[in-house]
């Protein structure tokens, strides 16, 4: 990001000493508990509690008068991209029931299985437990991607594009709980020859082996019965197009 920064002339903040300096001073644990209160900087070693923003603001809270004091800079011309392959054309198509087959249900927002998901930024979600229920579409892009639901119940997915091979995914991984639920993201590893393409995806009949997902994390699979469903939870359909307009 500092990079990134540095390119584009935008100013930056480094947050992250401050942080360091109440550790090692032992004002704050960097993962606490909440029986830590003030003193926890996070619960979970990424994302800082009410304390933590309270640092961060203490860090931020200098600068301010002179950035609005000063006036507003003029308008500049942006460089060339740094990285000329970027996703500024990405794209989310939303899941319209006329590109469903089979058997699919819309998700209601008090779902279990949205449990952890910000509603506010969750497209219409649609779920099938049906075996080769489908999803059928068209895109323009020279990437493909998925948008979906990592939770306990997720199976095996099979995603065709154009006449190509198969690939087999699924948006389960060994962080996925009864009570840690999160959208995620698929991404064909193909890159596609700029154009229209048609892509299919479907849920798998095979069972997909949760047990030993979790086993490489040191997990288990508890309560078992959240795991047992197999079924496809999507959200939208992502695509990129890299080729030059």
């Amino acid at each position: 990001m500092e990079r990134v920064a540095a390119h584009y002339g935008i100013p930056s903040l480094h947050l992250g000493v401050a942080v360091v300096q109440a550790v090692a001073a032992g004002r704050m644990v960097f993962k606490g508990t909440p029986a830590d209160g003030e003193r926890a900087f996070s619960l979970d070693g990424v994302h800082p509690t009410a304390a933590g923003h309270r640092l961060y603001f203490a860090q931020i809270a200098p600068f301010l008068p002179a950035l609005f004091r000063g006036p507003a800079p003029a308008a500049a011309p942006l460089p060339p991209a740094r990285q000329a392959a970027n996703w500024e054309r990405a794209g989310l198509q939303e899941i319209a029931p006329a590109l469903l087959r089979g058997e699919w249900t819309p998700v209601a927002a008090d779902d279990a299985n949205l449990r952890g998901v910000t509603k506010a930024l969750l497209p219409p979600t649609w779920r099938t437990a049906t075996p080769g229920a489908a999803l059928e579409a068209e895109f323009t892009g020279t990437r493909f991607g998925l948008l979906g639901i990592a939770s306990p119940d997720n199976g095996e997915f099979i995603v065709t594009i154009d006449a190509l091979p198969p690939e087999r995914a699924t948006f389960f991984d060994a962080y996925a709980s009864p009570t840690f639920c999160r959208v995620t993201k698929w991404f064909s590893a193909r890159e596609l020859p700029p154009g229209r393409h048609r892509v299919r995806i479907e849920l798998g009949a095979a069972p997909l082996d949760k047990a030993a997902i979790k086993a490489r994390a040191g997990k288990t699979l508890e309560p078992a019965a959240a795991y047992a469903p197999q079924r496809l939870t999507l959200s939208g359909l992502l695509t990129v197009d890299t080729a030059t307009p």
